[in-house]
């Protein structure tokens, strides 16, 4: 019934940089590698939707099928979570690294105060966001 695997297995090579986690397309990226992309797509005025997932949106993902199908459209579904990582590897497939927001977005505000990018808050009132933006100072 379970697949045994070992962590010594060879890797799958992922097609188009993404691989499927029980139906969900994940993409097989470093953080530096994201930070890249967001910056050429950021040097090209191009948009962009970044989604980061772990084991249980994967699990929300499979119950709700609007829920896969617009993941499944999203431009860069990264890893959020060892959850996934692990399910990666027991399918022979290979996530560079888990790429958390919180580590994240610290190398998108460095890239944007390096390149003189700006940022847009929104969904809170003013107060919060002038706290917000003196914690990213």
């Amino acid at each position: 019934m379970f697949q045994k695997f070992s962590l010594k297995d060879p890797f799958v090579k992922s097609h188009n940089g993404e691989i499927n986690i029980d139906g969900i397309k994940i993409h097989s990226i470093s953080g530096s590698e994201l930070i890249q992309n967001v910056d050429h797509l950021l040097q090209n005025s191009s948009k962009a939707t970044l989604l980061p997932v772990n084991a249980h949106f994967i699990n929300l993902a499979n119950r709700h099928k609007w829920l896969r199908d617009f993941t499944n459209q999203v431009d860069y579904v990264i890893s959020d979570g060892r959850g996934v990582l692990l399910a990666a590897r027991i399918l022979k497939q290979r996530i560079p690294e888990q790429i958390r927001f919180l580590d994240w977005i610290h190398d998108v505000f460095s890239l944007a105060e390096s390149r003189g990018y700006s940022f847009f808050f929104l969904g809170a009132n003013e107060t919060i966001i002038r706290q917000a933006v003196e914690k990213i100072k």
